[in-house]
């Protein structure tokens, strides 16, 4: 009997519990559908505000060890929280720690519009949160599925600090590329924060890009696998600075384990025939009806002659 694939998903959106852009819909389809190709999907997440607001229904987990985690010269203790109501054949967990995720805005300060000041201490305890987590659950996966530079250190860590660990030995990376636009780019001193060794950095070296520690670049050089949200988008991202906001270069010495793979849409929830949110629900056979749509929409938002 073929024993069924153990996935850990990580991402910082999964719609609907918390959403910025694409990546909430595309980490909650492919999540949902790769479960029902027979994997078992557990997702990870933090606890963001806009989790606890969007009206999931949510527990906290009873471990049977405290969950520390190391942090620069701290040692943060989290907990999790389990989603009681997930999507079918998901399970979702999420880090729990309230001065780091209890906030309006997951990546920007609403007041300021900029980022977090403290967002790399953010992103660095969820990454080592859920290395640390896994044994404490004694779950251990096959495949970490990382979304973006959020989570590019993971690939990082198992080379290096989990590298000797039994609990990790099969464990492989694969990282998605959603936008290269957002890299996640700190001062060097977020290795102190992440406990990783300065020899990462140097000039050109796996983590440094122009003086600055780089999420996403090392995920790039760290993942066993690169996939991006389309073939077009592998060639593009890999052709010129344009694309490659300077990573081209570096994607290119992995071209041979990045492939894309086209995002489809969840036909489930994109229905026309089935959206409440549409004025005139339509099908393939009632496009007549979709004009009613364009017509209301038009009006909403105040043109005129369509």
């Amino acid at each position: 009997m073929t024993r069924e694939l153990e996935i850990a998903v990580l991402t910082t959106e999964f719609a609907p519990l918390a959403k910025v852009g694409g990546l909430g819909d595309v980490a909650a389809a492919l999540a949902v559908e790769m479960a029902r190709l027979g994997a078992r999907i557990t997702v990870w997440m933090p606890a963001w505000r806009a989790v606890w607001e969007s009206g999931a229904r949510l527990a906290r987990l009873d471990l049977p060890r405290p969950l520390r985690v190391p942090l620069g010269r701290e040692t943060i203790e989290v907990s999790l929280l389990e989603v009681l109501d997930p999507p079918e054949g998901v399970r979702i967990l999420l880090i729990d720690s309230p001065p780091f995720y209890w906030r309006n805005g997951i990546y920007v300060d609403p007041v300021t519009g900029e980022a977090w000041p403290d967002q790399d201490r953010r992103l660095v305890l969820f990454q080592r949160a859920v290395l640390e987590a896994l044994p404490i659950l004694d779950l251990s996966p096959d495949l970490f599925h990382c979304h973006d530079h959020q989570t590019g250190l993971v690939p990082v860590y198992l080379k290096t600090l989990y590298a000797d660990d039994p609990f990790y030995r099969r464990t492989g990376t694969l990282l998605t590329i959603h936008n290269l636009g957002y890299q996640g780019l700190f001062p060097s001193e977020v290795l102190d924060l992440a406990r990783l060794p300065m020899d990462l950095f140097y000039p050109a070296g796996p983590l440094e890009f122009w003086g600055r520690v780089n999420f996403m670049k090392g995920g790039i050089l760290y993942a066993d696998r690169l996939t991006t949200v389309s073939p077009r988008y592998a060639t593009e991202i890999q052709s010129s600075e344009e694309f490659g906001f300077g990573l081209e270069g570096v994607l290119l010495t992995r071209a041979a384990d990045l492939t894309g793979i086209l995002n489809g849409i969840d036909t489930r929830t994109w229905n026309p025939a089935t959206d409440p949110h549409l004025v005139c629900p339509y099908t393939a056979d009632q496009l007549e009806r979709k004009r009613e749509c364009r017509l209301d929409l038009a009006a909403r938002i105040g043109l005129t002659g369509l």
